[in-house]
């Protein structure tokens, strides 16, 4: 995976606010003085946060066509946090919250936490055993004969 630079996490204010779903994930890059974005608020089909933020990430990151897409001037906008792949799972999430309480508000006052979801690291972790890597099943049994994460072994074991 190569490295990619982290957006930078917003929630629109003013006028802004009334063009992008509530509690959509706001992800951007600053481009020509304001905020290059893109969006997904799960409005078609009902997704989770953390589905949302690899969605607009994604979005970004490979200039995917879409309509989920707005340029903001910084006045239109909270920079609220920072999204980032992460190392262990290679999903795009939240990695960094500066302004929790304008993000809890924006998600209708759902709490955010940085890094990826237990569901995300199980996820990453069975994708490498179903692949059969020796040392990610060596690590997974390991983990378990003495009791420690074997989640987070096998993530280790890659």
């Amino acid at each position: 995976m190569s490295a990619e630079p982290p957006f930078a996490l917003l929630v629109p204010v003013g006028p802004a606010a009334s063009v992008i779903e509530p509690g959509s994930a706001v992800v951007a890059v600053m481009r020509d003085g304001g905020y290059d974005t893109r969006y997904e608020g799960g409005i078609h089909f009902g997704m989770e946060w953390t589905e949302r933020v690899i969605h607009a990430a994604g979005r970004l990151a490979t200039s995917y066509p879409t309509s989920a897409r707005a340029f903001l001037s910084p006045g239109d906008v909270i920079v609220v946090g920072e999204v980032a792949r992460d190392h262990d799972t290679g999903d795009w999430v939240v990695s960094r919250i500066d302004d929790a309480d304008a993000l809890r508000e924006w998600r209708g006052g759902e709490e955010t936490s940085e890094g990826a979801s237990q569901e995300q690291r199980q996820r990453a972790a069975g994708i490498a055993l179903s692949r059969g890597g020796g040392r990610a099943m060596s690590a997974y049994a390991a983990a378990r004969a003495c009791g420690s994460d074997a989640i987070a072994a096998v993530l280790a074991a890659r």
